[in-house]
């Protein structure tokens, strides 16, 4: 929020912008599309932690300010970090702040339902297991696993097998919520489940 940049005892931070903005007022985003395009830049992937809180309401302020435009296109990145019972992203080893897959499915089918069709939500062709080729939302999602132990932090390693994954990304296609993928991740099982 814009309120949130303000610099009190214990709170708030000390870089701050030259102009405060809050990431889901919708004429602060305009006007950051506005310079992004203005820049050269042609799309912005946004942080989205699934429905009902300010991310959601930041994705929503994106996309109707991409809407507006030509030529820019806005993807979520997917915070499975806090797709989890606990929505929290640090209480690892928790089995509660774990990424957990019936959360990760939900999120993945509200991403495709709610913004896959917007005019500027970026999407990709995509090789269905039949053969075909369809246009579909892009997600980008963050820490689908990784097991180099994340620098000595245990709250790094973790995350949820590549067969989960695939399960998830199946039932997903069944139920007509197909998605090209792009994910972060230091586990080589992974290119051949995000194809």
């Amino acid at each position: 929020t814009r309120e949130s940049w303000a610099i009190q005892p214990g709170i708030g931070v000390d870089d701050l912008p030259i102009i405060p903005y809050g990431t889901s007022q919708r004429s602060d985003v305009a006007a950051d599309v506005d310079r992004a395009q203005s820049a050269g830049i042609d799309g912005f992937f946004s942080s989205w932690q699934g429905k009902g809180n300010g991310s959601d309401d930041g994705m929503r302020a994106l996309i109707a300010a991409a809407n507006q435009k030509t030529n820019f296109s806005v993807a979520t990145y997917m915070e499975t970090r806090v797709a989890n019972q606990a929505h929290a992203y640090s209480c690892l080893p928790n089995p509660l702040c774990q990424p957990d897959p019936t959360y990760i499915k939900q999120w993945i089918k509200d991403i495709v339902q709610t913004y896959g069709s917007a005019p500027s939500y970026l999407k990709m062709d995509k090789k269905m297991p039949d053969g075909t080729i369809k246009s579909v939302p892009v997600i980008v999602i963050y820490w689908v696993r990784d097991t180099r132990g994340g620098r000595g932090r245990a709250e790094q390693t973790g995350g949820l097998a590549p067969d989960t994954w695939r399960n998830i990304y199946a039932e997903l296609h069944a139920e007509g919520h197909d998605a090209f993928y792009s994910a972060y991740t230091g586990d080589p099982a992974f290119p051949e489940v995000l194809e």
